[in-house]
């Protein structure tokens, strides 16, 4: 994904969907924190933050830890375990919460513009990441919304 700031909105040149699967178990304490307890009942969620291997052995509580710290700023805060990486995510949105426009911009609906404004960066491992734009740029990765899986 390939991504150029226009106006406050974000163009995409190029996306490639890839599925979300999981099968790791979260711990029970932070259990009904999962991104999969929502499934089916919302269509995106503000991802805003991940941890992988490189993050240690401990990435996946490190991204439940997160999300309960969320929680109890008062955020709708997710967890989601992937097999090499756990994301961390923000609110429940349904289909209509980002459009294309006639360019291919992708137009973020008022209530997730003001959540990326609390939340704008993408922090992989607790920090910003920064990523390199098709003009050789290097920016830090916004949040952004990701569709929830079905399971």
């Amino acid at each position: 994904l390939r991504q150029l700031a226009n106006d406050g909105r974000i163009q995409v040149r190029m996306l490639t969907p890839t599925p979300i699967q999981s099968r790791v178990q979260a711990s029970e304490d932070v259990a009904n924190f999962d991104l999969r307890t929502v499934a089916g009942r919302a269509t995106y969620t503000l991802q805003m933050g991940a941890y992988n291997r490189e993050f240690g052995s401990d990435f996946r509580r490190a991204a439940e830890q997160a999300t309960a710290e969320l929680r109890r700023g008062g955020e709708e805060a997710y967890f989601f375990h992937g097999p090499n990486q756990s994301m961390v995510m923000i609110g429940t949105f349904d289909a209509g919460a980002a459009q294309y426009s006639t360019k291919g911009v992708i137009v973020y609906r008022e209530d997730v513009q003001e959540l990326r404004k609390k939340h704008p960066y993408n922090l992989v491992n607790g920090r910003t990441y920064r990523v390199k734009q098709s003009n050789g740029q290097f920016v830090e990765q916004p949040s952004h919304l990701v569709r929830i899986p079905n399971m």
